[in-house]
């Protein structure tokens, strides 16, 4: 009664947990399908649970996580939007702190390489085939792990200007929701000298190639710089010492 007074008598897109699907969900097609004739639904996308050490989250389990929990333990809230946009929303994702503190190192990375994207652009976005990429990745079932790959691999690359790649950082901001053309200062990995954000590009760009004599060479250097190396999904994650 809701959905037809709200959005008419056929819907695009209904969302919902997986366990509704079975039961829940067929029983809305049958109820709304015999009074209209009409289909009820164009597309159904159902998510996956959220897991806390091996159970679902659900306030009927006590075991809820809050964003007040997550600001107060020093992390900034798009980083747990991060972590989630790691995971694909159709397939069960579990959360740990650890987990966490991974997401909000590769967060960090990525505003770092974003903030001298722009400086080098002048905030100039071009058009390039990463951002076609890019938007064929999400339109296929909203797939936001590949999407994020897609990002990653293309800021890296040199195959692109300073200029395609801040198009594609507008597109991602937009869609993404991630704070990239106006990176908040967390005082993380942002704020790393510029030669020491270059001798990470170079290191990554050095494993994605296999040159891993290279890749050792740039980690110790690193590591002599006073920097605690780490390889993480997106590339190189460094902490003081």
């Amino acid at each position: 009664a809701m959905s037809r007074a709200l959005l008419g008598q056929e819907i695009d897109i209904h969302t919902g947990g997986e366990d509704l699907a079975s039961i829940h969900h067929n029983n809305e097609i049958a109820q709304s399908e015999a009074a209209s004739g009409r289909t009820f639904v164009h597309y159904w996308m159902h998510n996956a649970f959220l897991n806390l050490e091996g159970e679902k989250i659900s306030k009927s389990l006590g075991n809820v996580v809050y964003v007040s929990d997550i600001i107060a333990k020093g992390y900034h809230p798009l980083a747990l939007r991060y972590f989630y946009l790691q995971a694909h929303y159709r397939t069960p994702l579990s959360f740990s702190w650890d987990a966490l503190a991974s997401a909000r190192s590769g967060l960090a990375h990525l505003w770092t390489i974003a903030r001298r994207i722009g400086e080098e652009s002048d905030r100039t976005a071009e058009h390039s085939e990463a951002r076609e990429r890019f938007r064929a990745v999400l339109r296929d079932d909203l797939a936001t792990p590949h999407a994020l790959g897609v990002l990653w691999e293309s800021l890296r690359s040199e195959d692109y200007t300073p200029e395609e790649k801040w198009g594609l950082i507008e597109d991602a901001d937009a869609d993404l929701g991630l704070m990239l053309i106006d990176p908040p200062d967390t005082g993380e990995q942002e704020n790393l000298m510029p030669e020491i954000i270059e001798m990470c590009l170079r290191r990554d760009s050095a494993r994605s190639s296999g040159d891993f004599t290279t890749a050792d060479r740039i980690r110790q250097e690193l590591e002599n710089s006073g920097y605690r190396v780490e390889d993480g999904p997106e590339g190189t994650v460094l902490t003081k010492k």
